[in-house]
């Protein structure tokens, strides 16, 4: 008889921790899909990359602009 209540001792303390493991698995899995605060903070940081893109293009095009002027204007003095 002894040997049976060592054996459900054991048997309560591994299903305890299988029931641990199990509920954290859960929670983990539920854990994976974003809540709205977070869908709206990737689409702020999108909209902030997108208007940074934006951003350096229009410098990038002003500074080409700007070197072509200036080799008109050079060209045009040499004349």
């Amino acid at each position: 008889m002894h040997e049976k209540t060592l054996t459900m001792k054991t048997l309560i303390k591994l299903s305890a921790t299988l029931a641990v493991i199990l509920s954290l698995g859960v929670v983990a899995a539920g854990c994976k899909e974003k809540s709205p605060m977070e869908k709206a903070g990737d689409d702020i940081k999108k909209a902030a990359d997108s208007t940074a893109d934006a951003a350096k293009d229009a410098a990038q095009k002003t500074a080409d602009a700007a070197k072509d002027a200036a080799k008109k204007a050079e060209d045009a003095v040499k004349k």
